[in-house]
């Protein structure tokens, strides 16, 4: 039975399949957080709002794959990633598990060059631990401008900065912390769990998830 469950793919075929969707998932709401709400109209001369592209539009501070940056995008985009909701859409687009379910082929020698010449890695500081912490912090200076009403950088558009919007404002943030958790389960856990069906079969798959 071992060595037929060893063989058989169905775990990772099935894992690929949700890595596939929640890629689409995670773009479209990082889409509809950059303009849903705001008057970033930067993003207009994007060539599209896919993560990929995001990434070649973003401060060399905050670039996950500095090789990769367009200096045209980044001049473009350079004040919306300067606002309030542009600096967490920033900070979602360089945690590690972001980087783990979107980057493609080629992009561990890169990781390995950036540690090389002490660039890091994706996650602030060079460790996933640490982006995830700054982020979270993030998220609550952003709260609390929210709260103080100030909003000349906040990059939301005209009728969000009402005081009557507090409650939106509130779940446009609590959509972001959702957001962060989806990441960690989807670019951490999930593809842990498609590697090891991937490599062991359905017989890994099994073991780990008892």
């Amino acid at each position: 039975l071992r060595q037929v469950l060893e063989r058989d793919r169905t775990c990772a075929e099935l894992a690929a399949r949700c890595i596939s969707l929640s890629r689409n998932l995670v773009s479209d709401a990082i889409t509809f957080l950059l303009l849903a709400a705001t008057h970033l109209t930067q993003t207009d001369n994007l060539p599209s709002l896919e993560v990929v592209v995001l990434w070649q539009s973003l401060p060399a501070s905050g670039n996950p794959l500095p090789s990769r940056a367009d200096p045209q995008l980044q001049k473009s985009m350079q004040d919306a990633w300067s606002t309030l909701i542009g600096s967490l859409i920033t900070s979602l687009l360089g945690l590690r598990w972001t980087f783990h379910l979107f980057a493609g082929a080629g992009t561990d020698q890169e990781l390995k060059a950036l540690a090389n010449d002490g660039s890091g890695t994706p996650g602030t500081g060079g460790t996933g631990t640490s982006g995830a912490k700054d982020t979270l912090g993030q998220i609550q200076r952003v709260r609390e401008e929210f709260t103080a009403g100030h909003f000349k950088v906040s990059g939301l558009a005209g009728p969000f900065r009402e005081p009557q919007q507090q409650e939106t404002r509130e779940n446009l943030l609590v959509a972001v912390e959702c957001l962060y958790d989806l990441l960690y389960l989807l670019g951490e856990v999930l593809l842990h769990f498609h590697r090891i069906s991937d490599s062991l079969g359905d017989y890994g798959m099994i073991r780990v998830s008892l």
